[in-house]
């Protein structure tokens, strides 16, 4: 990994591996496998602790604003700036200027407001609680290396983290908090029922926040942030340490077809989300410094191109992946688009599939009305289809993007 500082490179490569196929991945020697029994239920000493979280999580909540109308999703591989644009996004919505005015309108709640569901909280709660194996640091030691950082062991803590991650998420939507999910968006299945369920319910306001980078930047990122975490543990400045998610699922969030110009499986799914009103609006941002080859820009071909493009992977018979992309670069071009802070910022709002030209835009049209009445086809890259769990199965807490779904 030719970003990180040589001292960190074997550690780094090691980790990776361990968090694929070693000792450091979920499965069979995570707290999960070792405390949860066959009938659902948990150790009795792990319950305990798990209400001793969640009662601590729910007190953080008092006083926010309750009434259940807001709720926002990220959307975007590891390391691509999450983070990062929901600052930019506190900070730029009511400033005196357009881009101000169209994010206050789209958005407008503060982001102190919501009660923010992201996993990797409670991964670190169950380590200042005392929750992590009491052998992992043993069982993963590299002779001659440093020890390990808590956040390097997280993937054994990573599906007891989910399931109170989503108790706590339903305790918040009872409680009618806005509500802020911090994910990748790789399922477009959940994606659907999560945005279904939460209209259903009232939440009125829904945004989808994507961001954006090609693949190289994502997976060097990724590093850079665990290497930051890494040299902040080894200085005694923090105790848990850098967290990083395996390169291999981060490839696997992005779509290999060619015609899909390298735009993430997450933020094709952002667009659908809003294309078929699931979202009441999506803010695309692309960070254009972030140190690699942007992806293909959504405007790059011209008008003529793009239906050239689209007859011919008709006629090879791979049209409804492709339409998708196609129909949905055509929708951007009516779109609002803005420059901040090394970031390339779209805001969109549902109805833009009517500026499309007629042929394309019957297509879309199409596609849009197939995708709500049936489950999406395997064959397109970007739509990962999900089957809902049978009552009483345990939900799946593969390991995804470090991130809720």
């Amino acid at each position: 990994m030719e970003v990180l500082e040589p001292r960190y490179h074997q550690l780094y490569r090691y980790l990776q591996h361990e968090m694929v196929n070693g000792a450091l991945a979920s499965g069979p020697g995570d707290t999960f496998a070792r405390y949860h029994n066959s009938d659902g239920s948990w150790q009795q000493h792990r319950g305990r602790l798990h209400q001793q979280i969640l009662e601590e999580f729910q007190q953080r909540c008092q006083g926010l604003p309750r009434g259940g109308n807001a709720v926002l999703l990220t959307s975007g591989p590891p390391g691509a700036g999450k983070s990062t644009a929901q600052q930019m996004l506190a900070q730029r919505q009511g400033q005196d200027d357009e881009l101000g005015r169209q994010l206050n309108q789209v958005h407008g709640v503060e982001l102190g407001d919501y009660v923010r569901l992201d996993p990797d909280e409670f991964k670190a709660a169950l380590l200042r609680h005392g929750g992590f194996p009491p052998d992992a640091p043993r069982q993963a030691e590299i002779p001659g290396q440093p020890r390990l950082a808590p956040a390097e062991m997280a993937a054994l803590v990573h599906r007891e983290s989910s399931t109170l991650n989503s108790a706590f998420e339903r305790w918040a939507r009872s409680q009618g908090y806005n509500l802020l999910y911090d994910g990748t968006m790789r399922d477009l299945g959940h994606a659907q029922r999560l945005l279904g369920n939460l209209r259903r319910e009232g939440y009125g306001q829904r945004l989808v926040v994507s961001v954006e980078v090609d693949r190289q930047t994502a997976v060097n990122q990724n590093a850079l942030r665990w290497q930051y975490g890494r040299k902040a543990f080894d200085e005694g400045r923090d105790a848990y340490g850098g967290r990083m998610a395996p390169e291999p699922l981060i490839h696997t969030l992005y779509p290999a077809q060619p015609e899909l110009g390298g735009h993430s499986v997450g933020r094709l799914n952002a667009e659908i989300m809003v294309r078929d009103e699931l979202a009441t609006a999506l803010i695309a941002i692309d960070r254009t410094n972030a140190g690699t080859q942007a992806a293909r820009p959504y405007a790059q071909l011209s008008d003529a191109q793009l239906r050239h493009q689209w007859a011919a992977t008709v006629r090879g018979g791979n049209a409804q992946g492709t339409l998708t992309a196609l129909a949905m670069e055509m929708a951007a071009r009516e779109q609002n688009r803005f420059a901040s802070d090394g970031m390339t910022i779209r805001i969109t709002q549902p109805g833009t599939l009517s500026a499309l030209p007629p042929t394309i835009g019957r297509a879309a049209a199409a596609l849009a009305r197939s995708s709500r009445g049936a489950a999406p086809s395997p064959r397109p890259g970007p739509q990962r289809p999900s089957t809902p769990p049978a009552p009483g199965s345990q939900p799946d807490h593969r390991h995804d993007h470090r991130r809720t779904r």
